[in-house]
């Protein structure tokens, strides 16, 4: 099962300018593919947010509907024209709706679509495109930039074209992708050694083992605390990976539970403490009140809430109308919480 995140924050350069969030992520699912696009729109283009939906939307939906059909076909150059007569045909509708130049709909388009083991990405100007295979993160494209590092390429070029990079095949050691736009990238790649931060595996991790609202809250804390603070420019992210990529939170080792839940490695009643956690989220899998999990992992009423918003703040659980949730059911296996081995 393919579990998707997707972020984007607006910059501090468009905060002060009062200027709208020019980054646009969007989702596509059906019964067989999946498909995560991202589109970074051109700063000196004043529709360009406009024009980075309207890529993204058309884009999404015609990888979606004929995945099989883009895949199957062994020929790179009728696959850009076919994709590129899309994304023109969607500006210039935009164009007229709005009754702008071209030029003003400007971004640059990041995609990855997923379908089983087989995959499709294609990439036109900067930003970066990761994978996950063999439990490492890697560069499938880098930022394309021309000859100038503040120049790129973007979906309203007739370069485009020419410049659109794409790769697809079928890996069943690939378990997930990662986007993301030039804001966030000075964040998580190292331009000097082409490498990607280790931080993206970990967010991959918490896409497996937490919900998507929680995660989301997690991607705007960790955003807000780090990521836009190295750049002026709008930053997004979006992820498409395999729950098979990570174990559930029974089957993970000791030590990737300490950290988890943050608990320290000399820290008194560890293993009673990671056990409870455990109980906590297989009680809340379906829905709970607080009082209903206390009966069930065995705990007081009056001591019960300090645990259960000690795992809301860690991204765990969510808690709507008085009721928690965890995972839903499919992630869930026969509880192992923790083993003698482990204590």
């Amino acid at each position: 099962m393919w579990r998707t995140i997707e972020y984007s924050a607006t910059g501090r350069g468009h905060q002060k300018a009062g200027l709208p969030c020019q980054d646009k992520v969007r989702t596509y699912r059906n019964d067989d593919v999946t498909v995560i696009t991202l589109a970074d729109g051109a700063g000196t283009a004043k529709l360009s947010h406009f024009g980075a939906e309207a890529v993204l939307d058309c884009v999404s939906k015609e990888l979606g509907e004929h995945f099989e059909d883009y895949f199957a076909e062994p020929d790179a150059s009728i696959i850009r024209r076919r994709l590129f007569a899309v994304v023109l045909e969607a500006l210039e509708d935009t164009q007229k709706k709005l009754r702008c130049d071209l030029r003003d709909l400007s971004s640059t388009l990041l995609v990855a679509a997923v379908s089983g083991s087989c995959y499709f990405i294609i990439h036109i100007g900067d930003g970066v495109i990761g994978y996950l295979k063999d439990d490492e993160i890697k560069v499938a494209t880098g930022p394309d930039n021309g000859d100038f590092a503040n120049e790129t390429f973007f979906t309203t070029s007739p370069a485009s074209l020419v410049r659109m990079r794409m790769m697809k095949g079928e890996d069943a050691g690939i378990h997930g992708f990662v986007l993301m736009s030039d804001g966030t990238e000075n964040a998580l790649y190292n331009k000097q050694t082409g490498e990607l931060s280790q931080g993206i595996k970990r967010i991959m991790q918490m896409t497996v083992l937490c919900s998507s609202v929680s995660m989301r809250k997690l991607l705007a804390e960790t955003f807000e605390d780090v990521v836009i603070h190295l750049t002026q420019d709008d930053c997004s992210i979006s992820v498409v990976v395999n729950t098979d990529a990570f174990p559930n939170y029974y089957s993970i080792p000791l030590s990737e539970k300490l950290d988890l839940l943050q608990i320290g490695r000399n820290a008194r009643n560890k293993a009673r403490r990671i056990r409870q956690a455990g109980e906590i989220l297989y009680a809340a899998r379906c829905g709970a009140f607080a009082k209903c999990v206390a009966r069930q992992i065995h705990v007081k009423p009056k001591y019960i809430r300090r645990k259960l918003d000690y795992l809301i703040s860690l991204g765990f659980l969510e808690k709507k109308q008085g009721i928690y949730y965890s995972l839903p059911d499919e992630v869930y296996t026969t509880p192992k919480f923790i083993t003698k081995k482990e204590r």
